[in-house]
């Protein structure tokens, strides 16, 4: 083998040695499950409302922690004047706290880092008001893994939405009558006339009267 072969040889066994290596210590991304949620009021909603999300996830864990130091977890919501609590714990154990406002709140994946033999779990409540267009459906919790390079993690993203109505719909307007009530105005009885037979029968009743009296005068 020529000098200039192994030259080339050895840097191709290089490049690939460091590709091989880059894609190891690139940190896999976790895994976020939702295991419960709690709206209030329930849906369907009405805009200019004020709506309470609580949501819960579990991190499952695809590397060599429960989750990336490096990666971190967005979380956007649709509501206006959105609070949010977010409160992580470790085997049951309440861990790390934190509290925001606004349309987006975020995580540090430090928080969420611990030995793969621990359960962790992410509690999210957030409390806002439904917009006056919202249309149909609003997105009101979207939590998205976010990587090194500042873009979502593939599979990454869950989505909460709920389905909106319009007031009139959710609250129809009162009937003027009560059920099983007529607004029609009563009608009156007629008045019954005497009829020329009954005028008749009643005068000869009272002439036969008035004549077996003059009798026994």
């Amino acid at each position: 083998m020529s000098r200039t072969s192994f030259f080339r040889l050895c840097t191709s066994l290089g490049i690939l040695s460091l590709v091989t290596a880059i894609t190891f210590c690139v940190p896999a991304g976790a895994t976020l499950v939702q295991t419960g949620e709690i709206i209030q009021p329930s849906p369907p909603l009405v805009s200019n409302s004020e709506v309470n999300i609580s949501s819960t996830y579990a991190i499952i864990p695809s590397g060599g922690t429960t989750f990336s130091r490096n990666h971190l977890i967005e979380m956007q919501t649709g509501l206006e004047d959105a609070l949010w609590n977010i409160q992580i714990s470790a085997n049951g154990l309440p861990g790390a706290q934190q509290s925001a406002s606004g349309s987006a709140a975020f995580i540090s994946g430090f928080l969420l880092s611990y030995p793969t033999t621990t359960d962790v779990s992410l509690a999210v409540t957030v409390n806002g008001t439904i917009p006056a267009h919202a249309g149909s459906n609003i997105s009101v919790l979207r939590i998205t893994e976010i990587g090194n390079d500042g873009t979502p993690v593939p599979d990454g993203t869950l989505v909460l939405s709920v389905s909106l109505v319009s007031p009139t719909s959710r609250f129809p307007s009162i009937p003027t009558s009560l059920p099983g009530t007529s607004a029609e105005t009563p009608t009156s009885t007629p008045k019954t006339e005497n009829s020329p037979s009954t005028v008749l029968a009643a005068t000869a009743i009272a002439t036969a009267v008035f004549l077996r009296f003059r009798h026994y005068r």
